[in-house]
């Protein structure tokens, strides 16, 4: 193997310049300046140089003679040195008798900085040899029989298979970004083939924020920044390895220097637990880079049972709050108008179902005023806690009338059993100055008629006694004297208005009221 040191370079524009070549034979500088003349480029030789170059083509042109000689006679080419044939070849690539064929893949390579960029180079034909330049330099010289010459141990050749040298591989080790660009490879007496290489980077990937848990039907939204990267990286994302609708995402990119860091937003509506994954790529990245996390879902829900509440100032009151199917098991926690309630006034329990968790939360006080009352249930991933309402009324109590009305109530029966009783004097005693009066009238009355009856007969009631007499004198009234019936005689009181029968006494004052007295003597 040949080493291109510094005596061989190419100066700007269209001159090229060969400086001293003391390297044995075959010479690289000779095949370089075969391969720039069959270019059509200018070569400025120093003194030695051209001395070299004009030996080695009056050896060769005596080669080419013996050749043409030999091959008017025999089709059986007798080739004596290496040196004599190497000479051969250069002066048929100079007259362009010997040609090949060359395809060069790929034509356009994406590697990562830092990897090794390959070509191949497949040969149809005879060739001797082929040079590769990369950027413009020339970098390696390959011969048919596989001696390599290059410039810097960056760059290497070998034939692809074993002893086949119709395909030569080219490698750039270690590539960085700075060195993209063309990569040319020429075969001497035949043509040449440029592909282009470009040198990608990766950067990083990442979902921002951790696992995330929501409730079902809940919006939801993801952001994945990408940094370091060139060219600008493809976004894609994945939801359980399907891949998401691009209509729910959107992606920008913004350079960085050199690189280019991008930010793609995904919203959709959380149905049910998913993994969520982003994807970064660029084409010279055989495995994409991806970054996840896991949405979790609850379908669980909170409810106060019962609706509005309305008591009066002082009553116990108390709430029930039913959470159903969440997981984990849910912290269950009470509000009243925005501000927490001490855990004391509250008692919670939980039963699991299926995979599930059922809760129970009852709430106990004592009414004061109208408040808002929240149950709030939510799990450690879940970014806003679930929670359910009612409003409680509390209406003014009454004052208390039991006192007063306790009062009245004496007050009003002592009055009124006082007015009872005067009430009672007061119809006994019209009651017996009426009859008193009626006694009165009745005697007056019979005392009246016996005047008027004087000459008509009339006798006496001889038992009449008044109403304050209690007791008579024997002498004055006897039991003959009370309207008794001796024998057969029979004593009539021929009274106008009165008839006595049977000691019945009947009057009729003025008015027309009769009044009756009967007497009955035991």
């Amino acid at each position: 193997m040949h080493t291109l040191d510094n005596s061989i370079y190419l100066a700007s524009g269209n001159k090229n310049r060969l400086e001293q070549t003391d390297s044995q034979t075959p010479n690289p500088g000779i095949i370089y300046v075969c391969v720039l003349c069959q270019q059509g480029k200018n070569v400025s030789l120093t003194p030695t140089a051209t001395q070299m170059i004009t030996h080695w083509l009056a050896g060769i042109r005596s080669a080419a003679g013996a050749l043409i000689a030999e091959s008017n006679t025999s089709m059986t080419v007798s080739w004596r040195s290496r040196p004599k044939l190497f000479r051969i070849c250069l002066l048929l690539c100079a007259t362009g008798a010997v040609s090949g064929l060359i395809q060069l893949q790929p034509r356009n390579s994406a590697v990562l900085q830092g990897s090794d960029a390959r070509f191949n180079a497949t040969v149809q034909g005879n060739w001797m040899a082929m040079t590769w330049t990369f950027q413009g330099i020339l970098v390696l010289i390959i011969t048919e029989s596989g001696d390599v010459t290059l410039s810097k141990e960056q760059f290497s050749a070998r034939f692809c298979s074993s002893g086949d040298a119709s395909c030569v591989e080219f490698t750039i080790h270690n590539v960085s970004r700075n060195e993209s660009g063309p990569v040319m490879c020429t075969l001497l007496g035949g043509r040449s083939e440029t592909a282009q290489l470009e040198v990608q980077e990766h950067g990083t990937v990442n979902i921002t924020g951790e696992n995330v848990t929501v409730m079902q039907g809940q919006q939801v939204e993801f952001r994945c920044v990408t940094s370091a990267w060139y060219p600008t990286p493809t976004i894609n994302w994945t939801r359980n390895g399907h891949a998401v609708d691009s209509s729910l995402y959107n992606t920008s990119s913004m350079a960085d220097g050199d690189t280019f860091n991008s930010t793609s937003v995904l919203k959709f509506q959380a149905e049910s637990s998913t993994t969520v994954e982003c994807w970064a790529t660029v084409q010279a990245l055989t495995n994409p880079q991806f970054s996840s996390v896991f949405l979790v879902v609850e379908r669980g829900t909170v409810n106060i049972t019962g609706e509005n509440v309305t008591v009066m100032q002082g009553q116990q009151v108390e709430f029930r709050c039913v959470t159903s199917a969440w997981y984990p098991t849910p912290t269950i926690n009470w509000t009243r108008n925005g501000h927490a309630v001490d855990s004391s006034l509250y008692n919670t329990s939980s039963m699991a179902d299926g995979d599930t968790f059922n809760s129970t939360s009852v709430l106990k006080f004592q009414a004061e005023s109208s408040t808002t009352v929240e149950c709030w249930a939510t799990v450690q991933a879940l970014t806003n806690p679930q929670f359910s309402s009612v409003f409680l009324v509390v209406v003014p109590k009454p004052p208390d009338w039991t006192v007063l009305i306790a009062v009245v109530v004496s007050f009003g029966g002592s009055a009124l059993l006082v007015l009872l009783i005067i009430g009672i004097i007061f119809c006994y005693k019209r009651r017996k100055e009426k009859k008193t009066n009626n006694l009165d009238e009745m005697r007056t009355q019979s005392q009246l008629s016996v005047v008027n009856a004087a000459g008509k007969g009339a006798y006496d009631n001889t038992g009449y006694v008044s109403e304050g007499q209690t007791s008579v004198a024997p002498s004055e009234h006897t039991d003959s004297g009370f309207c008794q019936a001796i024998g057969s005689n029979v004593y009539q009181v021929p009274v106008y208005g009165i008839q006595a029968a049977n000691c019945n006494i009947n009057t009729v004052d003025q008015s027309g009221f009769r009044k009756h007295r009967h007497v009955t003597i035991v």
